[in-house]
């Protein structure tokens, strides 16, 4: 979720808010100061960056940029996966509803490292 705050200038506040994803419009929202991002590149920087229109038409100077990075896949963790470990993560993103699938009673450390970067694979740059 991409979040930003008022926008206001003589004319008064900001009526629409667009999105841009490398410069390029991603989304328009109207009434609201945040959106819900979707779409990211998977092998590149992903930077995004907000401007503001009045009710004249003006547009606003972009936002300081908001940059998303791929998370590099964790080499710890094995080329083909055995499918418990899909099957394991589908259980577990569930609730864990219903009986625990075929799996290894202890998961292995790499199970973990790959569940973290398969749940948020893109960090924001510090």
């Amino acid at each position: 979720m991409l979040s930003w705050p008022t926008s206001s200038d003589a004319a008064g506040t900001a009526v629409s808010y667009t999105v841009t994803l490398t410069d390029a419009p991603l989304l328009t929202v109207t009434g609201q100061t945040s959106a819900a991002l979707h779409t990211f590149h998977l092998a590149s920087p992903s930077v995004y960056r907000v401007t503001a229109t009045d009710a004249a038409g003006n547009v606003s100077a972009p936002s300081e940029p908001v940059v998303v990075l791929p998370s590099a896949r964790p080499q710890s963790v094995p080329k083909a996966l055995p499918v418990w470990a899909w099957t394991i993560l589908t259980w577990q993103q569930q609730g864990q509803i219903g009986a625990r699938p075929t799996a290894p009673r202890i998961l292995p450390a790499w199970y973990w490292k790959w569940r973290a970067w398969k749940i948020e694979p893109f960090h924001l740059r510090a």
